[in-house]
């Protein structure tokens, strides 16, 4: 199988944009909250972007094998 991304770059790729989303948010609330921080930010992204990937595999993929 030839897949367009290696798992390291693919993990890399997705620990970029968790950074960049993060740097964001931190750039957009600091005026707000100024105890926001770039490493708990990025935490919450993480874990975000795990949970509704998951969501969506149980939602989307799952059923497609016959299992609920």
């Amino acid at each position: 199988m030839n897949l367009p991304l290696s798992q390291e770059k693919l993990e890399n790729f997705i620990y970029h944009h968790i950074n960049a989303w993060a740097a964001e948010y931190v750039e957009q609330n600091k005026a707000d909250s100024p105890d926001v921080n770039l490493y708990e930010s990025m935490d919450d992204e993480f874990t975000t972007f795990i949970q509704d990937l998951e969501q969506r595999f149980r939602d989307e993929i799952q059923p497609r094998f016959g299992r609920v």
